[in-house]
């Protein structure tokens, strides 16, 4: 034979709490989440077990947990910091490069080889015209172009023969 208590289901926050051995301000904060099934100020108990029951942290969590929830988000806070150092650190020796620099230098070198190779054209034009020997015309041509070369090479690596013009 079923108590009044076993075939109503309704019950308050704190009937509730004790029903699941639960505190009454996790009940509170369930209500306040919109977890549980109520009416006015009252707990449908049978929906709210189901509802919990279906849940992997159906109960209460102990003190114990969110002490180690503390713990675990501490050590990732840790090592996140620990991993920005070492980044910084590397950063400073030099062994990280700034993309954003390297990009602004690599366009520099291009606008760089881009004018060195009009000036080429312009620089053989009269060279090239008094010239008819198709030997002489290629020799004048690879010996213009090595130059230019190695002398953009020097630029672009930072070397010695930055600016200087080599001997053919």
């Amino acid at each position: 034979m079923k108590t009044e208590k076993e075939s109503t289901p309704w019950m308050t926050a704190s009937q509730y709490a004790r029903h699941r051995a639960i505190s009454r301000q996790y009940v509170a904060k369930m209500i306040k989440g919109g977890l549980l099934p109520m009416r006015g100020t009252l707990i449908n108990a049978v929906e709210a077990d189901r509802i919990l029951d279906d849940r992997p942290d159906g109960g209460e969590p102990a003190v114990g947990d969110q002490a180690s929830r503390y713990a675990e988000a501490r050590t990732i806070r840790t090592v996140f910091q620990a991993k920005l150092s070492r980044l910084e650190f590397e950063q400073k020796q030099a062994k990280l490069i700034d993309a954003e620099g390297v990009r602004a230098g690599i366009a520099g070198h291009i606008a760089t080889l881009r004018e060195s190779l009009a000036d080429l054209a312009d620089r053989l034009a009269p060279l090239l015209t008094k010239e008819s020997d198709a030997k002489k015309v290629h020799a004048i041509m690879t010996r213009e172009i090595r130059r230019e070369l190695v002398r953009l090479s020097g630029i672009v690596g930072g070397g010695p023969d930055a600016g200087s013009q080599p001997d053919a």
